[in-house]
């Protein structure tokens, strides 16, 4: 863990004084290629109290991966807990949620490798034609289709 104390945006700061990047924490995000994985909880996780008027709220705690891992990760979150003892609050990172989902809702990804296939095409053209109804009717109906023929021409290749 490294320990930057700065926040990325102004929006992640209210009280005090302006926001000034400091480190180029969001350039080392950058060139990292990593990603936040948002929270569940308050938005702000450092709470400091100055005095009248003097209050400061940010948000510089959190949690970043790459996108590999995020993938990897699924349904895991991030929630900010409530700060007891200290004037920054808790983060937990949960890497796995009740929620559990169905294999048959799973988004439908597209195969570059499916392009190479010489018989690609032409499936795709032969099914969308006759295809009736709305769009998103169709798409779904594309979907099963190019399903099945991934698994009948190119089987599991994993």
């Amino acid at each position: 863990m490294s320990g930057f104390n700065e926040i990325i945006s102004s929006d992640e700061k209210r009280g005090g004084k302006g926001y000034f990047s400091k480190t180029g924490f969001v350039d080392w995000i950058s060139e990292n290629k990593l990603v936040h994985m948002g929270f569940i909880g308050q938005k702000y996780t450092l709470m400091a109290i100055r005095g009248f008027n003097w209050d400061i709220w940010e948000r510089l705690d959190r949690v970043l991966c790459s996108m590999e891992w995020m993938v990897l990760l699924g349904d895991g979150y991030v929630r900010h807990l409530p700060g007891v003892f200290s004037d920054h609050c808790p983060i937990m990172l949960c890497l796995h949620s009740f929620h559990r989902p169905r294999s048959y809702l799973k988004p439908f990804r597209f195969d570059d490798m499916w392009l190479k296939h010489e018989g690609f095409r032409s499936m795709v053209q032969n099914h969308w034609a006759p295809s009736l109804g709305s769009l998103p009717g169709k798409l779904q109906s594309l979907f099963n289709k190019i399903k099945m023929w991934n698994n009948d021409t190119l089987g599991c290749i994993f």
